[in-house]
């Protein structure tokens, strides 16, 4: 299981607790990007979004994303099939290199996405059975600044809310990283929302990879109840 007290030492950044099995890093500039890269980068994104199920409603996803990697990820009633990571670009440099900077989590995908200034991303959390257990999930951010929330899991009745459970809102500017890990698919939910007037720093496009380690094709998926994931010690920001 990844030490996210070890992982802080080693890339910085702010560590928040967000419930006792629950954690996420924020290391700021970690790979800033340059007005050529990121031109190159959002004129290969898809020349439609994505049409997706939410609450039994077909709808298209607000943003343009693209899966790279080996397997095919299931999410909104739809499956973003996989496709080979293109040669020289961000994701083939950052994906193997983020996983090093994890110290060899097994990132083996990668889902990009493309916002323009009215995009947003609905809170969600991702779909754990395809994952590897324990594996961190790791994002990183260029372009214009953009809110990111994470909140504690809607739950039918207060007492089955986890005591300690906080949410977070951060701002993720160009060439940030955010590494969510522990329990946090199964304690918080995540999003993007919708950019307001008083936002810091002005209205503009966005890109991010938001990298994953996959269970490999034809392994059987995790079963839905996780093992328990040491609690964090109480030194972590919050």
């Amino acid at each position: 299981m990844l030490d996210p007290l070890a992982l802080h030492a080693r890339l910085g950044g702010a560590l928040h607790r967000l419930a006792a099995e629950s954690w996420a890093l924020h290391v700021a500039a970690w790979r800033p990007s340059t007005p050529e890269r990121f031109e190159r980068e959002w004129t290969a994104h898809p020349a439609d979004r994505r049409e997706v199920v939410v609450f039994n409603r077909r709808c298209f996803e607000n943003r343009y994303s693209q899966q790279f990697g080996d397997t095919a990820y299931a999410y909104a009633g739809q499956t973003a099939a996989a496709t080979p990571v293109p040669d020289a670009s961000a994701c083939a440099a950052f994906l193997p290199e983020c996983d090093a900077a994890l110290g060899g989590a097994g990132l083996n995908t990668c889902l990009q996405n493309w916002y323009e200034p009215e995009h947003w991303l609905g809170d969600h959390r991702d779909a754990e059975r395809q994952l590897v257990p324990g594996a961190p999930i790791a994002s990183l951010s260029w372009g214009a600044a953009r809110r990111f929330a994470l909140k504690p899991k809607p739950v039918k009745s207060a007492a089955a809310a986890a005591a300690d459970s906080v949410a977070l809102e951060l701002y993720l500017r160009d060439g940030d990283l955010l590494l969510m890990g522990g329990a946090t698919q199964l304690t918080h939910v995540h999003g993007v929302p919708k950019r307001r007037k008083k936002d810091e720093g002005a209205p503009g496009r966005r890109i991010s990879w938001t990298f994953r380690a996959f269970r490999p094709e034809g392994e059987p998926k995790a079963a839905r109840k996780r093992k328990r994931v040491e609690p964090l010690e109480s030194s972590l920001e919050s």
